[in-house]
C-alpha cells in the first residue's frame, strides 16, 4: 500500500469552513493546501503538486468555473471537485456547458460523503 498521502488543494475563502475542511482531510491521511483567493488558487492549481482541488464556486479574485476553465484550457491534468452550497443541478449544468470534467460535494458535507468522492474522482470515478 502507498504510504505517501494524496495531495489536495483547497480553494475556499470562508477561512474558518477551510480550516475545519483542511483539519477533517488531514484526519483523514490527506495533504491539505488551503488558499483563499482565486488568482493565487489558479496558480496553486498549475504547478501540478496536487492530486485533487476541491474549489469553491465563489472565490474572490477569480471564481471557481473560471479557474477550471484556464485549467483545462491550459492543459493542467487536475482532477476537480465543486465544493460549494450551490445545488448539483445548477453545477452540472454549468460544467457540462462548459465541457468541463469534474465533479460536486454540497455544502455542508458529511465527512464520510466527502472521503468517498474524494476517492471515487482519484480513482476516476464520480463525475457529472
Amino acid at each position: 500500500m502507498n504510504s505517501v498521502p494524496k495531495r489536495i488543494l483547497l480553494l475556499e475563502d470562508e477561512e474558518l469552513i477551510a480550516q475545519a475542511t483542511r483539519k477533517m482531510l488531514e484526519r483523514h491521511g490527506y495533504s491539505v493546501t488551503c488558499v483563499l483567493d482565486g488568482k493565487e488558487g489558479l496558480e496553486v492549481a498549475s504547478t501540478g503538486h496536487h492530486d485533487l482541488c476541491l474549489l469553491n464556486v465563489l472565490l474572490p479574485g477569480m471564481g471557481g468555473y473560471s479557474i477550471a476553465e484556464k485549467l483545462q484550457a491550459d492543459g493542467v491534468a487536475l482532477p476537480l471537485i465543486f465544493y460549494t452550497g450551490k445545488p448539483e443541478r445548477e453545477v452540472k449544468a454549468i460544467v457540462l456547458t462548459l465541457g468541463i470534467k469534474a465533479a460536486h460535494i454540497q455544502k455542508p458535507p458529511s465527512i464520510r460523503g466527502m472521503v468517498e468522492k474524494i476517492e471515487e474522482v482519484l480513482d476516476g470515478r464520480g463525475w457529472l
